[in-house]
């Protein structure tokens, strides 16, 4: 690992980012604790709400998106119109 490891800063801000309200701070096991809570700090000196996160596969908003994916592939396979598809609820 290397040495500054701890100090790695990046916040996962999710496009398109004037209009998420979401930041997702990611920590690893070897992020400082002070880091981690200046990064939350960051997230919500932006104006995002910052969502606490633990290092893993993909992002917290596309693993909630998968629903929606499926649901227009399942209307697509129906051979409905995949343009009506973000009307589904």
């Amino acid at each position: 690992m290397h040495k500054e490891a701890a100090a790695i800063r990046g916040p996962a801000l999710l496009n398109p980012v004037p209009v998420m309200k979401l930041v997702e701070v990611v920590r690893t096991i070897a992020t400082d604790p002070a880091v981690y809570e200046e990064m939350v700090a960051f997230g919500a000196k932006l104006g995002k709400t910052p969502v606490r996160a633990h290092d893993g596969t993909g992002f917290i908003v596309n693993r909630c998106s998968c629903r929606i994916y499926w649901m227009r592939f399942a209307r697509w396979k129906k051979a409905l119109d995949p343009s009506k598809t973000s009307t589904i609820r």
